[in-house]
C-alpha cells in the first residue's frame, strides 16, 4: 500500500492471541489506502475474524 517507515508490535499475553501494531506510511494517502482496503475486511487467520485498522489517536496524558 506504500512505503512503510516503522512497525511497532506490541504482543500481549492473553489466550486469544490478540496482538496491536502501529504502522507508519511514508506518506498519508498510503496510510488512508491501507486503512480503507484492510479494515474488517481481512483476516490474518482464516475463521479468527478480521482485523480492525484505524488511525492512532493523539495519546492523551494521564492526572496522577
Amino acid at each position: 500500500y506504500g512505503t512503510v517507515t516503522s512497525v511497532h508490535l506490541m504482543v500481549g499475553r492473553s489466550r486469544s492471541g490478540a496482538a496491536c501494531a502501529f504502522v507508519e506510511f511514508a506518506q498519508g494517502p498510503d496510510a488512508e489506502t491501507a486503512m480503507l482496503t484492510l479494515n474488517d475486511k481481512y483476516e490474518i487467520k482464516q475463521g479468527a475474524g478480521a482485523i480492525r485498522v484505524n488511525k492512532a489517536s493523539a495519546q492523551r496524558s494521564k492526572p496522577y
